[in-house]
């Protein structure tokens, strides 16, 4: 099998090979393609399993959340000590308790990036517009303006898709937007990789990004 790609962004303390199998094993266990399993790492963390958001906590490959890996039965502060290896069966046990309520959500680049970014969208149209009982289509564009192509302040899953499609390797933007993506999650303390009011935002996003691991 070719490299997986980003693989050479690999920032952890592990066999860049070894890695590799491993995200293939626990890809072919959730019904995902590798490279799109690679494709969220990169963007989340700059597949970086030691990544820590200093605002917000979020930590590892995928950028748990506290509250998100204590549903896992680990912490941040466990997640930030272990391998890229390590922290791959928490990717798979995250990714698992998303199929129970969202079977489509390995489907395919943007269903597995939905899955960590905005569940509740996977499987939507692409007019469907992101937003929360408690977050407005306003506030989530305003904390993450990459996605609002348009200009007009919302986010529908086709922007993402269209967002995503254009960091695809390949593209000449590619790794300049992975970064830009980092730095707006960075700023409202939430997750695109590597995401208010800092408080409100981030706890009501958190509810929203994880929702279910409470069954909303």
């Amino acid at each position: 099998m070719a490299d997986l790609i980003f693989l050479n962004n690999f920032q952890g303390s592990d066999d860049p090979q070894a890695f590799s199998d491993a995200v293939v094993t626990v890809a072919n266990a959730i019904g995902a393609d590798p490279n799109n399993l690679m494709f969220v790492f990169n963007l989340e963390s700059g597949v970086n399993p030691q990544a820590v958001n200093k605002t917000t906590g979020a930590t590892g490959l995928i950028q748990w959340m506290p509250a998100t890996a204590q549903g896992l039965g680990t912490s941040t502060a466990a997640l930030a000590q272990m391998s890229g290896i390590e922290q791959l069966q928490y990717v798979q046990a995250y990714y698992e308790q998303v199929l129970k309520s969202h079977p489509e959500a390995t489907s395919n680049l943007v269903n597995t990036y939905l899955s960590v970014f905005f569940p509740a969208a996977i499987g939507q149209d692409d007019s469907w517009v992101l937003q929360t009982s408690s977050l407005s289509p306003g506030i989530i564009a305003q904390e993450n303006p990459v996605f609002d192509t348009e200009g007009n302040g919302q986010i529908t899953v086709g922007d993402i898709a269209a967002v995503l499609q254009n960091r695809m390797p390949g593209t000449v933007f590619a790794d300049v937007q992975a970064v830009e993506i980092f730095a707006s999650k960075n700023i409202i303390g939430l997750v695109i990789a590597g995401v208010g009011i800092i408080g409100l935002v981030f706890v009501l996003l958190e509810a929203a990004h994880h929702k279910k691991l409470v069954g909303a």
